[in-house]
């Protein structure tokens, strides 16, 4: 293993870490606070630091016009809107439904490439994507066995489809402006403003007001996913997506639901179904392919 092939298996690992602490976190947002307003705070407060650390480092964060319109719809699909979504379809599904959701991203991102760049991914990546998807399924098995297959819970399901297709355009949006010479920490940092510039308009068109809970949970919850999981997670799945590309990087999405399990069976004694002993092992074996292609590469 090479040190550059080395330095890139670490910071796809640490961003899965990371995500993974993300669902845990999520749902002390949800409750007293309307769920745009908490995204406005998070990402407006995540990309003023990022973009702040960059100049104090004297990185480029200043952006022309051209490059300032691809991060707003960059904002858009990642940063503000998909999670949303995500939150208002947390009302109906539980978290591991739209785990198994997620676990698609992959294949989607996969997809939507294949469509722009007229070129198809390998057949080893295409098979790591089909078993990792397979393998959360399993792991979650239980409750997707539960799922109704009517009223609000199928609406839920397509709210999650119309999140998951956004953060992958999102994601491809961010490796055509990182191809595209744009400087990495002003890309995240002005993408993350624009979305949350983007929640604050949804806020006030809901007729929702800005309001905030004092409580501990909202308060560390809140600062734990400006900092790790939206500051830190992106720049570190932004490091990954320019060494492998998007359609790899986005198997991070495959397997962060599993971190987030092993956290929730520390904090929330979650018992792992019997089929995940079949589950984990497909997901594990999907990642190896996905990423030993991308290292062939």
């Amino acid at each position: 293993m090479t040190r550059e092939t080395a330095a890139t298996l670490l910071l796809y690992i640490a961003a899965v870490l990371v995500w993974g602490t993300t669902w845990i976190m999520m749902k002390y947002q949800l409750g007293e606070v309307a769920p745009a307003a908490s995204l406005t705070y998070r990402y407006l407060a995540a990309g003023s630091l990022i973009l702040a650390g960059a100049a104090l480092v004297g990185k480029r964060v200043r952006l022309t016009r051209t490059e300032h319109g691809w991060c707003a719809l960059q904002g858009l699909c990642m940063f503000s809107v998909n999670y949303w979504l995500t939150y208002l379809a947390a009302a109906h599904l539980t978290t591991g439904i739209v785990s198994v959701f997620f676990a698609g991203a992959a294949a989607v991102t996969m997809v939507m490439s294949a469509a722009l760049t007229r070129r198809l991914p390998s057949l080893r990546a295409i098979i790591g994507a089909m078993l990792g998807i397979a393998g959360i399924a399993l792991v979650f098995w239980p409750e997707v066995a539960e799922v109704a297959h009517d009223g609000p819970e199928i609406w839920a399901g397509a709210i999650v489809v119309v999140s998951v297709t956004l953060f992958s355009a999102g994601g491809l949006i961010g490796a055509r402006n990182l191809a595209s010479g744009q400087p990495r920490y002003g890309t995240i940092g002005w993408g993350m403003l624009y979305g949350g510039m983007i929640m604050a308009v949804l806020t006030l068109a809901r007729g929702e007001t800005f309001g905030f809970s004092l409580t501990p949970a909202y308060i560390w919850s809140l600062l734990w996913l400006t900092l790790l999981g939206s500051g830190a997670v992106f720049v570190l799945y932004f490091a990954v997506i320019e060494r492998i590309g998007a359609e790899k990087a986005s198997y991070a999405t495959v397997m962060f639901p599993l971190v987030a399990l092993v956290v929730s069976t520390f904090a929330e004694g979650y018992t792992w179904p019997g089929l995940a002993l079949i589950g984990v092992p497909l997901a594990l074996i999907g990642n190896g392919l996905v990423l030993w292609q991308g290292r062939s590469r």
